[in-house]
């Protein structure tokens, strides 16, 4: 990585850990997000989140293009620091910053990740196969996901799918010293000037029942 990605990197962990590390009643919303979203048509036990304008900044500014994903209807967003939202840097960040993050706290966190596409590569609108490999990418995506180091052998599985015109990255990953938690996964495509990033996080005990559940959020995202 460049120093100035390390840089900036630095300066983004430093704010993400103060977000993991902080309470999450303090951040969440009271109500689930069954009470607000509807039903998803693939699986009616989980509702669609379907990212508009109005949600975040970057979208706003068309920083990012929408995205959606299936989450199950008792979990919550959570708000988003604004050091961490990109509002003060759109449409001009030149560093990653955090879309949206939900929470169960009997199963995990999901969280969207952005990151300007000039901090991997400097090919305009470059798609993920541009980027490089999966491994290449989750070694500069890494610390994105665990919130502090990544090692590679932390990563157990990657595999490469396609939906519509994008090609994405899937990763499994066992991260015993993340502050995100000990079992992650992701899953990475680019689009225009961005490359975003989505991640599902769990400690040891959350895994161990909701794994499934976190898998079929993931395999559910979408740009």
């Amino acid at each position: 990585m460049s120093e100035d990605f390390e840089r900036s990197w630095g300066e983004f962990r430093e704010s993400l850990v103060r977000s993991w590390s902080e309470p999450p009643q303090s951040q969440a919303r009271d109500v689930a997000v069954g009470s607000f979203l509807p039903p998803s048509s693939s699986d009616p036990s989980f509702v669609l989140y379907k990212a508009s304008p109005k949600d975040t900044p970057a979208l706003r500014a068309g920083n990012v293009q929408p995205y959606q994903f299936i989450i199950p209807p008792t979990w919550k967003q959570l708000r988003i620091a604004n050091i961490l939202s990109g509002n003060y840097c759109q449409p001009k960040c030149a560093e990653p910053w955090v879309e949206v993050k939900f929470e169960d706290e009997k199963q995990g966190k999901i969280q969207v990740v952005a990151s300007p596409l000039i901090r991997l590569t400097n090919k305009p609108n470059a798609t993920i196969e541009d980027i490089g490999s999966p491994e290449k990418v989750i070694a500069s995506l890494g610390p994105f996901v665990t919130g502090n180091t990544l090692d590679p052998d932390e990563l157990i599985e990657t595999s490469v799918e396609k939906i519509d015109d994008l090609t994405y990255y899937k990763y499994v990953l066992e991260t015993p010293y993340a502050l995100t938690g000990t079992h992650n996964l992701a899953k990475a495509t680019a689009k225009g000037n961005t490359v975003v990033l989505f991640v599902a996080s769990a400690n040891d005990k959350q895994w161990q029942t909701s794994q499934k559940v976190l898998k079929t959020m993931l395999d559910s995202f979408k740009v």
